[in-house]
């Protein structure tokens, strides 16, 4: 049970979390946007793990992010424990920890906008994970994913518009909660 002195700090974790991960859902709409600017194609958007016209199959898939979520943030945050073990400042360990994680996408062209969006996107979650914690880390990385995976299109006679629809009604519920 949750104290009275332990729920405003619950619920900043949360608000703060959803905040910052609707700011890396915009910056990661930027690589999308920046490309098509210059007159390159845009990347291609990532493959569908399910058919996103079935209400059930994309319900699944929205639940398993919280779930892919966990992983992701708590191996960035033991990465960051023995970071700073070694170099006794923390935001020099934040600086290394974002640009190991951010190294991950160097395959993804192009290059000149993956690299930059994503080292924001992952700085941000590392200073969220920093200033307010484990769970405000986990909302903003699972509430960044909803909104910047699935949410393709905003016209609702599109087939494949479910499954953002969803995102945003769950983001919007948590948070109004």
């Amino acid at each position: 049970m949750v104290g009275a002195g332990e729920a405003p700090l619950w619920g900043r974790g949360v608000v703060g979390g959803a905040g910052a991960g609707a700011l890396c859902a915009v910056v990661l709409a930027l690589r999308r946007l920046i490309p098509g600017g210059l007159g390159e194609p845009p990347p291609l958007p990532k493959s569908l793990a399910c058919d996103p016209s079935s209400i059930r199959a994309a319900l699944a898939w929205l639940m398993s992010t919280p779930a892919r979520a966990i992983t992701w943030v708590l191996g960035l945050v033991m990465f960051l424990v023995l970071v700073r073990r070694v170099v006794r400042f923390e935001w020099i360990a934040a600086i290394i920890v974002s640009l190991f994680f951010t190294a991950s996408t160097l395959g993804t062209p192009p290059l000149y906008v993956t690299v930059p969006v994503y080292a924001i996107t992952t700085g941000l979650l590392v200073v969220v994970a920093i200033r307010f914690g484990l769970l405000a880390a986990l909302v903003c990385h699972t509430c960044s994913q909803w909104l910047a995976t699935y949410l393709m299109t905003p016209d609702p006679s599109a087939w494949y518009c479910y499954p953002g629809a969803i995102a945003i009604g769950l983001f919007l519920s948590l948070a109004l909660w």
